[in-house]
């Protein structure tokens, strides 16, 4: 357990209004939809603590509204190359924070599938690429021990051969020119 020094935590009542979250970050945004992450206050609150994210086109209309337990949101459905004003609160029972702004704009262009499973490397494309490389280099194995298999065949044949032997390279036989 934690003890942090006395100036730095102090217990929030249900009644006053929550300090609101800082540090937030966008991530993963697409074409339609983004993510974003905050920082909790650093003060200990009595009661129940929610987290909502107004999401708002650029002329200010609301396009939606996330709740969480946890100052973590996802939102989804968006429309692509457009401009997004997110206000995130703290609530504590009926109180709630001050907003924290944050604005977003989503690529023009949507992930194609292939993009979406995976533009970059994988590990089953790693994997694969392993898997087919070990392939190659077995079949290359047993095709050498074939060649190696035959080549030693062959020459047992020819150990067991019985040469006879040709008139060409028998002494004995005087070449005689044929038309004489």
């Amino acid at each position: 357990m934690t003890v942090l020094p006395a100036e730095r935590v102090s217990p929030r009542w249900a009644s006053e209004t929550p300090l609101p979250l800082s540090s937030c970050r966008l991530a993963n945004i697409t074409a339609s939809s983004l993510s974003l992450t905050c920082q909790r206050p650093d003060v200990d609150a009595v009661g129940t603590t929610h987290y909502r994210a107004e999401v708002y086109f650029e002329n200010r209309t609301l396009f939606a509204n996330v709740t969480s337990e946890r100052p973590n949101f996802n939102v989804s459905s968006l429309d692509a190359g457009t401009s997004y004003q997110i206000k995130v609160y703290v609530t504590h029972g009926p109180v709630t924070s001050q907003p924290v702004v944050v604005s977003a704009y989503t690529s023009r262009t949507s992930r194609t599938p292939s993009d979406s499973r995976g533009g970059g490397t994988s590990v089953g494309k790693v994997l694969g690429g392993l898997l087919l490389l070990l392939l190659i280099v077995v079949a290359g194995a047993w095709i050498r021990h074939l060649r190696r298999r035959r080549t030693v065949a062959a020459g047992e044949r020819k150990k067991h051969e019985v040469k006879v032997p040709s008139d060409e390279t028998n002494p004995d036989v005087v070449p005689t020119a044929v038309g004489e």
